[in-house]
C-alpha cells in the first residue's frame, strides 16, 4: 500500500517466508507436546525456516534478475534490521498463545 516493502523481489521472498512460517507451525504444533516450553521450540525453529526459505528464494530470484545475492545481504536483510521484530516475537508471541489456550480459543486447547 506504502510501497514497503517492494513488491519484487522483497514481497516475493517474505510470501513463501510467511507460507514457511504457518506450514512450520502447524507441523510443529502436530508433533510437540501441548506444553509451554515448546511454543518457544515452535515460535523459534518457525522463524529459522521462514528466513532460510526467504533466503532460497531471495537467491532464485537474485539468479534469474542476474543480480547477486551474497550472505551479508541475506543476514544484515533478515536478522540483524529484522532483530527488534524477531525480540518482539520471542517476548510477545507465546504469552498470547498460552492466554488463547487457557481461554479455550486456539485450536490445540
Amino acid at each position: 500500500m506504502f510501497g514497503m516493502p517492494p513488491l519484487f523481489p522483497v514481497g516475493v521472498a517474505m510470501t513463501f517466508e510467511l507460507a514457511a512460517y504457518g506450514a512450520m507451525t502447524g507441523l510443529m504444533l502436530k508433533l510437540f507436546p501441548k506444553k509451554i516450553g515448546y511454543i518457544y521450540l515452535n515460535l523459534i525453529l518457525s522463524m529459522v525456516s521462514g528466513r532460510l526459505v526467504s533466503a532460497a528464494v531471495q537467491f532464485i530470484v537474485a539468479g534469474l534478475g542476474h543480480t547477486g545475492f551474497s550472505l551479508a545481504a541475506f543476514w544484515s536483510g533478515t536478522v540483524v534490521v529484522a532483530a527488534p521484530g524477531i525480540a518482539l516475537q520471542i517476548l510477545l508471541i507465546p504469552p498470547l498463545a498460552i492466554a488463547f489456550r487457557r481461554a479455550g480459543l486456539s485450536p490445540d486447547s
